[in-house]
């Protein structure tokens, strides 16, 4: 998925997490059941999703293979 710290899965309500990421800078990447998986471009992104109100958020390539997709 690529570099720690830029990727991760916010854990939790799909519309509250994408309002999370956009607030943080980052760039939502797919909406899956239970987290949000995103991207920001700086090894920063992650603690501005915490500090933008994130409850969890998880490494992405976890967070990637932990939750289905929506629909599945």
């Amino acid at each position: 998925v690529g570099p720690a710290g830029r990727h991760g899965a916010v854990i939790g309500d799909g519309p509250a997490a994408v309002r999370v990421i956009a607030a943080a800078g980052g760039r939502v990447v797919e909406v899956r059941r239970g987290a949000t998986l995103a991207r920001g471009d700086d090894a920063g992104f992650v603690r501005r999703l915490y500090a933008n109100g994130a409850r969890a958020v998880i490494e992405g390539r976890i967070g990637a293979g932990c939750f289905a997709t929506k629909g599945a």
